[in-house]
């Protein structure tokens, strides 16, 4: 390895003046002078070597190399915030965007109540009751073991963290401060994390807590606030965005040029639990009935798109108790397998013998099934000259590229796929056509035509529905972690909203804070004056 020496190490300084270039470093790199700090060691014929790619910095006689990475390099004192990933023995696991996961130990934990003493078995077993996995906390970096990891400590200030959104950004965009924490005028706190992450919340919400350890704390917030936290939160990913750094000043400045820009209001996800799937189907049921009636008198006609799966099963026993006029509903397909309609495989398929035949009211006039006997190619562009035909008079009017279906129900896969659009699939790319062609599924067949994505992002209100245990790791994925690379989580609508439905099984593997967080998100952004 090619080595580079700095013969005159001592002009470092922790502020590098603006003529003065920092000193990029990479692992192999020799230190002439100096003791070893994070980011460097001895090798056996004692030089003092580069174990990172980062900024070489001096403080007193110790050299410490500054990472250059996004992922978060703990230092003991640091403020951080962080989400509980796993309850162990005697400890939590807790994700704080760094290479490993930090580890807070119960005797580190002032209890509920402020109680700072030995910790009893009757502690451990009540661990569950005081933070579980999805919970955020706020912390303290108490140490910092040797293969990087970090220990935690929640003392005073440091709490479970409870009504609030959480901003993360790059964690080198975070100012290194004394304080932390932030009262603004406008009653909103933040909390810089050092690590990246960014906790902002009512005032009266953190005064209130302050004391209160690991109580969940839920309360009504009026429009002022819920604006005032979105235009922090907004701020905050528009600084992010810029590489701009991140402290209580820029911030506020931020905050007060927004102050000349409306907040737009936007319903996000909402979540239901029902029990199973025959509960599943009466909440599919309620909905379906109450969009089809308000169609009826808005314009006439409902627009309804549909998938495959365990779709055709669900929507049979919800449409048996239906008791509405579907003479002016439309059902689209959102995919399609290109097989004849005889086959298992075909969608419409399985709704010919599962909805149309057992249900006098739903006949095949209502659907728009493709034509199997096309080609692939022309298959896809014959559906959607079909689908432009419906909503030719909608477009006309709002000069839109694409049309706004008024409900589509989504099944999940378990890769996160949706529709016929699967993981790192070409298809997710095309930003003009409606329908697109899929002759390589992963899963067979391999032959699909599918609604494409700004199609999908479009429609007025997008339902997914997802039952069963084998759906839990995926689900988790989506909800919790927000995997960008699903196609599930791809689904952005423009001004439309999103309905989960979730069984028990389904949503086994949600922490109790991601369902409350979604809850609140939709909360947050559908609040009106």
């Amino acid at each position: 390895m090619m080595e580079t020496y700095y013969d005159d190490i001592s002009r470092l300084s922790l502020e590098s003046s603006a003529d003065e270039p920092p000193n990029l470093v990479i692992p192999g790199c020799v230190i002439v002078d100096g003791q070893n700090g994070h980011g460097t060691y001895f090798n056996d014929n004692g030089e003092l070597l580069v174990s990172t790619v980062g900024i070489a910095k001096k403080t007193n006689k110790f050299i410490c190399i500054e990472t250059v990475r996004s992922r978060y390099c703990g230092s003991v004192g640091d403020y951080v915030i962080g989400r509980v990933v796993e309850v162990l023995q005697k400890r939590w696991k807790v994700d704080v965007n760094a290479r490993l996961n930090a580890i807070l130990l119960l005797s580190s934990v002032n209890l509920p109540g402020g109680e700072l003493r030995r910790k009893s078995e009757e502690d451990e077993q009540w661990m569950r009751e005081n933070l579980v996995e999805g919970d955020l906390i706020s912390a303290e970096v108490m140490s910092v073991y040797a293969d990087g990891s970090l220990s935690l400590q929640l003392r005073d200030i440091h709490r479970k963290l409870n009504q609030g959104v959480l901003v993360s950004v790059p964690s080198f965009l975070i100012k290194k401060r004394k304080v932390h924490l932030h009262h603004f005028p406008c009653k909103i706190t933040v909390s810089f994390g050092i690590n990246g992450n960014i906790w902002i919340a009512p005032t009266d919400e953190e005064k209130d807590c302050s004391s209160s350890g690991f109580m969940d704390i839920i309360q009504s917030l009026t429009y002022d606030t819920h604006d005032n936290i979105a235009r922090f939160r907004n701020c905050c990913c528009l600084l992010a965005e810029n590489k701009v750094m991140l402290f209580e000043k820029s911030l506020w400045l931020a905050y007060e040029y927004s102050l000349a820009y409306k907040v737009g209001t936007r319903v996000m996800a909402s979540i239901l639990f029902p029990e199973d799937r025959k509960g599943m189907a009466i909440q599919l049921g309620k909905l379906i009935h109450q969009l089809v009636e308000q169609k009826r008198l808005e314009k006439n006609y409902c627009v309804i798109g549909l998938s495959g799966g365990s779709m055709p099963d669900i929507m049979a026993e919800a449409l048996q108790a239906v008791n509405c006029d579907f003479k002016h509903v439309w059902f689209i397909f959102c995919d399609e397998r290109h097989v004849p309609f005889s086959s298992d495989e075909s969608n419409y398929g399985q709704y010919q013998r599962k909805v149309i035949a057992p249900i006098p009211a739903i006949q095949t006039a209502n659907f728009l099934p493709i034509d199997p006997d096309l080609n692939l190619d022309d298959c896809a562009t014959d559906y959607e000259n079909r689908l432009r035909e419906i909503f030719q008079n909608q477009l006309e009017k709002s000069g839109a590229q694409f049309p706004q279906i008024d409900c589509l129900l989504l099944g999940i896969g378990p890769d996160g796929h949706i529709c016929s659009l699967f993981p790192d699939h070409a298809a997710l790319k095309e930003t003009n056509r409606w329908v697109v062609p899929v002759g390589d599924s992963p899963k067979p067949p391999p032959r699909r035509v599918t609604l494409t994505l700004p199609v999908i992002n479009n429609a007025s209100q997008i339902v997914f529905v997802t039952c069963g245990a084998s759906k839990a790791d995926i689900v988790e994925r989506i909800i919790n972690r927000k995997d960008p690379f699903l196609p599930a989580v791809m689904v952005k609508p423009t001004t439309g909203r999103i309905l989960f439905l979730f069984d028990k099984e389904a949503s086994s593997k949600l922490p109790k804070l991601s369902k409350s967080e979604i809850t609140e998100c939709r909360s947050l952004s559908s609040t009106k004056p």
